[in-house]
C-alpha cells in the first residue's frame, strides 16, 4: 500500500545517509641498505637495515556487549613499522675464522587500539586494544678451527632477549580495574650452543660427531587478573 511504501521510503531515507564506501586494502613497503668493508685482508665488517612499513585498512570483527551483544566487522587501521638490523664482524685466519654478530629486530604498532559506536545503541562505545610492540635483540658468536686438510671443528653461541612491555588498555570506569601490574613486563630468554666435529679419517670414511644445546627460557611474571568486559560492571 501506499502507506506501507511511504514507511519502507522513510527507513532507507534515515538509513543511507550513515552508510559509506570503505576500500579494505594495505599497502607494504620494505626500504633496505647496507654495506660492507674490509678493515684488513682479514678483517671484514657487514651492516645492513630493513625496515618494513604497513599501513591501511583491514576487516576485524569485534563485539559491543552494551545493549546486548552486538558483532561487527570494523575498517581496524593498519600503521606498523618493522625494523631489523644486522651487523657482524669476522676475522678469517689461515685455519680458523671467528665471527661476532648482532641481529634486532623492532616491531612498533602505531594504533594501540580501536574504539568505535555500537550501532544498534548510539552513544555507546566499546574499545579493544591491537597488536603490541616487542624487540627481539640477537647477540652470536660463531667460529671454526682446521686441525688438517680433513678434521674441522665449527662451534657457535647465541643470546637473544625477546621483550614487550606495552602498558595494558585500562578500563578507568570501573573500580577495581584488575589489573595487578600496568603491562605485561614480557620477558623470553633464549640461548643457544652447538659444536659440530667432521673428520674424513680413511678414504670413503667421513665421521661426525655433534652437540646441540638450546634452552628457551619464559620470564614473563605471572599475575592473576579479573576478568569482565570493557564498559560493563
Amino acid at each position: 500500500t501506499a502507506a506501507q511504501q511511504a514507511i519502507v521510503n522513510n527507513i532507507i531515507a534515515n538509513d543511507v545517509p550513515d552508510f559509506q564506501n570503505t576500500d579494505l586494502d594495505t599497502v607494504r613497503k620494505t626500504y633496505l641498505e647496507g654495506f660492507s668493508y674490509n678493515l684488513t685482508p682479514r678483517w671484514q665488517f657487514l651492516f645492513s637495515a630493513t625496515q618494513t612499513k604497513q599501513d591501511g585498512l583491514k576487516p576485524l570483527g569485534m563485539l559491543n556487549l552494551s545493549s546486548g551483544t552486538v558483532s561487527t566487522i570494523n575498517p581496524l587501521p593498519i600503521d606498523q613499522n618493522t625494523n631489523q638490523y644486522n651487523a657482524s664482524l669476522t676475522y678469517t685466519g689461515e685455519n680458523f675464522f671467528f665471527t661476532g654478530a648482532y641481529y634486532g629486530s623492532y616491531f612498533i604498532n602505531h594504533v594501540s587500539s580501536m574504539t568505535w559506536e555500537n550501532p544498534f545503541a548510539p552513544g555507546t562505545f566499546a574499545t579493544m586494544s591491537t597488536a603490541p610492540s616487542n624487540q627481539f635483540n640477537q647477540f652470536t658468536l660463531k667460529g671454526g678451527y682446521n686441525f688438517s686438510p680433513t678434521t674441522k671443528l665449527v662451534m657457535g653461541a647465541s643470546y637473544a632477549r625477546n621483550t614487550q612491555d606495552d602498558p595494558f588498555l585500562a578500563d578507568t570506569g570501573n573500580s577495581p580495574l584488575g589489573l595487578p601490574v600496568s603491562s605485561l613486563n614480557g620477558l623470553v630468554v633464549s640461548t643457544q650452543f652447538n659444536a659440530k666435529l667432521t673428520a674424513r679419517p680413511a678414504k670413503g670414511l667421513n665421521v661426525a660427531v655433534g652437540y646441540k644445546y638450546n634452552d628457551r627460557d619464559n620470564r614473563t611474571p605471572v599475575n592473576t587478573y579479573e576478568f569482565y568486559d570493557a564498559g560493563e560492571p
